[in-house]
């Protein structure tokens, strides 16, 4: 066994190879295996993406998220301003909104299990 040098990428290799290891450059002389030879002729099925969460399920989530973010700002501007009903209403809208989020993802995790 000698080595020989690619011409492709000048890389020692086994003269016994049939194609360089370094580069894959075929050498003259040898077959070259063609893997797709046995490939099925019939065509591949198309990847699907199945979608877990309904898009329903997701605006729930952004939804919930802005009404606790609304919720607090009316929590802080009533504090702030010395409104006690805007308060008020800022710390019920907060503690629905995390009620709401809860129950959702409640609902994803339900979907999913």
């Amino acid at each position: 066994m000698a080595l020989i040098q690619c011409n492709e990428c000048n890389g020692k290799v086994s003269d016994k190879a049939a194609a360089c290891i370094h580069c894959g450059n075929p050498f003259k002389g040898h077959a070259v295996y063609d893997f797709n030879r046995f490939a099925p002729s019939q065509p591949q099925p198309q990847v699907q993406t199945v979608e877990q969460t309904s898009k329903d399920l997701k605006a729930q989530l952004v939804y919930s998220t802005l009404a606790l973010f609304a919720g607090i700002f009316l929590m802080v501007f009533g504090a702030v301003v010395s409104v006690g009903a805007l308060a008020l209403i800022g710390f019920i809208l907060t503690g629905g909104s995390i009620i709401w989020h809860c129950a959702v993802k409640l609902e994803i995790w339900w979907q999913h299990g």
